[in-house]
């Protein structure tokens, strides 16, 4: 599956657009699976935070089954944040989540929004 989808960005002239993608991985324990962006634990560089989606409690589908893809235009505003980082301010924003039925992607709900 992870051959099929991974997260990509592009940008041009301070207009960045990204689409992240969250996969099921069952961590080592075999317990517990999670929603990790491109389907591997990674930790962000600036936040040090692990880079998961967490499993949305309304939805029906088996977290096994689920993707997640979000989809976010930024435009540069110029200047620095505290952080460190560029100033930005986010356009568009949704998140699509799909079901993997082992042969099919369902869509299920698109949520837009930030």
């Amino acid at each position: 599956m992870s051959r099929l989808v991974l997260t990509s960005a592009s940008g041009d002239g301070g207009i960045s657009d990204q689409s992240i993608v969250y996969l099921p991985l069952t961590l080592t324990n075999g317990k517990k699976i999670i929603l990790a962006k491109n389907g591997v634990l990674s930790i962000n560089q600036i936040t040090a935070e692990p880079e998961i989606f967490p499993y949305p409690k309304d939805l029906k589908t088996p977290i096994k089954e689920l993707i997640v893809v979000q989809d976010i235009s930024e435009e540069y505003i110029g200047g620095y944040k505290t952080d460190g980082t560029m100033a930005r301010d986010i356009v568009t924003h949704a998140t699509t989540f799909y079901q993997w039925n082992g042969t099919t992607l369902l869509k299920i709900k698109t949520l837009k929004g930030h």
